[in-house]
């Protein structure tokens, strides 16, 4: 599902300030696909911070972790990437 939406709508990803930030094309199909992984990873990884907002016409989802945690935010930006 992360690749599939990434493959449709990912326009950007950067690593800020140790935070991960992925932009999409702001569509209501992709906020709403968007709001059902933040919602399922907040179940199974709580640990991670995930924040889905609108900015400049993008929406950007940013997935912050502790140190420890960072390679599985890194995993997940990677899974939307597709790589």
């Amino acid at each position: 599902a992360m690749a599939e939406i990434g493959a449709a709508s990912l326009t950007g990803r950067s690593l800020e300030g140790g935070r991960e930030v992925l932009r999409f094309r702001a569509d209501d199909a992709t906020r709403r696909r968007l709001e059902e992984i933040v919602a399922a990873e907040a179940l199974c990884c709580s640990f991670l911070d995930l924040a889905l907002c609108q900015e400049a016409g993008e929406l950007v989802l940013t997935i912050t972790a502790p140190d420890e945690a960072q390679p599985v935010a890194t995993s997940l930006a990677v899974a939307f990437a597709g790589r």
